[in-house]
């Protein structure tokens, strides 16, 4: 349902062409017209004489019906499987394309049984509802037409530990139609699940499912006293009272030896995890880290931390400061009976934050004693006073974007997702926005560069290295 960026086209372009059947227009068209039998819908292609611009049209077209383009490749590895081109071929699309959710007899199943649906049953709530504010507005195209709806969804990404929005919209939707059709609906999501290997019960369950105990993998970097741009390392992985530690280096090192070392560490941490227990990759950073993009640090197989994972960050420098402790409890226990309930006076917005010294926000959230969460919506700097006296007033959340972004949109979209889900979901919130922001021309850019300190006191580390003693005032600042 989404367009490839130009330069990920020009790519899988290239690597199509290398397959000798995709420089024949006569095998072309043969393979456009099994993927159209195969998706079960006509592909609406602008054709050229051209090779090379006729192949970049069909991959446009493609990206534009979930699946077509790995049924494509599929069909193309029947016929050149061992080739170097086709190994060339499948490595490109793994890179640049996300496994789709179905199966293309999957796919054209549910377009059958949702054929008659869109007319009589009123889905766009249930769409909304499940789509929350990261999915596509329902423009004049799909207005009656839920397959069009479905499929979008499919694009949407699963939340950790959580079911598909795609099998959670289906479930829905067979409440509200006949039982003949009911029925059908119902034996496709058991289906369908089942090969994904999501509970069926779960499913069913919704909203109400009981979450699996999250586990955290905890990156701690503490600033090492000689050489002030290495870290001393530790790392450990903890759900509920257990705790097991991975590593706890003596030797400093920099930034970069640490992002390169984390792709072992999600590693062993994913094996610790129970089976569909959520896992977050927290890092405990001092005060001049806490804008790092380490939500960007890359895995062994290329991708973003902080797209397979929830991430957030936590301040070393407020672990170690008990002046800070007290505020920080009361407003963690706010946030706590807050729940999943709207809250607007328990965030406080800042549309052009640091515009201010440090001790006038100081003084400004002592007075907002009922703010939980600070969110600016313009970046700030590194040394930002808005995050220090946030910090030093015992805010537990504060969510701030790295890189310049249109502030109504950003401030629409956190507003929206904050009103459907609660203040609670943030962490996963924050990672599904980095997810959309992945899909190419997905509607939610605000995801890129997005960093969330999310600061919980009744997890404090035990046994782990400290900076030393608060300064007099408490500030938590360089």
């Amino acid at each position: 349902m989404r367009s490839l960026p130009s330069e990920d086209r020009q790519e899988l372009v290239q690597a199509l062409l290398e397959i000798p059947d995709m420089r024949q227009a006569l095998a072309r068209s043969r393979y456009l017209a099994a993927l159209e039998q195969v998706l079960g819908t006509e592909i609406e292609v602008v054709r050229h004489k051209d090779d090379r611009w006729d192949v970049w049209e069909i991959v446009q077209a493609c990206a534009t019906y979930p699946g077509a383009l790995w049924a494509l490749v599929s069909m193309l590895e029947d016929f050149h499987a061992g080739s170097a081109a086709m190994g060339r071929l499948r490595a490109v699309a793994s890179l640049l394309l996300p496994e789709p959710l179905l199966q293309p007899p999957e796919r054209a199943d549910l377009r059958r049984v949702l054929a008659d649906v869109g007319a009589t049953v009123p889905w766009a709530d249930l769409y909304h509802d499940v789509a929350g504010p990261i999915g596509d507005p329902l423009g004049p195209s799909v207005p009656g037409n839920v397959w069009k709806a479905a499929a979008g969804l499919e694009d949407l990404v699963t939340p950790a530990g959580g079911v598909p929005p795609l099998i959670a919209f289906v479930d829905r939707l067979a409440a509200r139609v006949d039982p003949p059709r009911r029925e059908e609906l119902l034996d496709w999501n058991s289906r369908v699940a089942r090969r994904l290997g999501v509970d069926a019960a779960v499913v069913h369950q919704g909203a109400d499912r009981t979450v699996p105990d999250r586990c955290y993998l905890v990156v701690e970097m503490v600033p090492d006293g000689m050489e002030p741009d290495r870290y001393l390392l530790s790392a450990w992985f903890e759900r509920s009272a257990q705790r097991i530690t991975l590593v706890h280096k003596d030797t400093p090192s920099l930034a970069i030896e640490v992002a390169a070392g984390l792709d072992e560490l999600v590693s062993v941490a994913s094996r610790f995890a129970p089976d569909k227990a959520p896992l977050t990759v927290e890092f405990i950073l001092p005060r001049r880290l806490l804008s790092e993009p380490v939500d960007l640090w890359q895995l062994g197989d290329r991708s973003r931390v902080g797209v397979r994972y929830p991430v957030v960050v936590r301040s070393l420098d407020r672990l170690r400061n008990e002046w800070a402790l007290v505020e920080w409890r009361r407003r963690w226990r706010l946030l706590q009976q807050i729940g999943d309930r709207p809250a607007p006076g328990a965030i406080w917005w800042l549309r052009e934050p640091d515009q201010l010294p440090t001790a006038l926000y100081r003084a400004r959230l002592a007075a907002l004693e009922e703010v939980v969460c600070v969110v600016c919506e313009r970046p700030g700097p590194e040394d930002s006073s808005v995050v220090t006296a946030a910090l030093t007033n015992g805010v537990p959340v504060i969510l701030w974007p790295r890189e310049p972004v249109d502030a109504d949109t950003f401030a629409a979209t956190v507003r929206g997702a904050l009103d459907h889900e609660g203040l609670r979901t943030l962490p996963d919130l924050a990672h599904r926005l980095r997810r959309a922001a992945e899909i190419p021309n997905g509607s939610a850019r605000v995801g890129r560069g997005l960093t969330l300190l999310w600061d919980d006191p009744d997890r404090l580390p035990s046994g782990s290295r400290r900076l030393g003693p608060p300064d007099a005032k408490g500030d938590i600042d360089e």
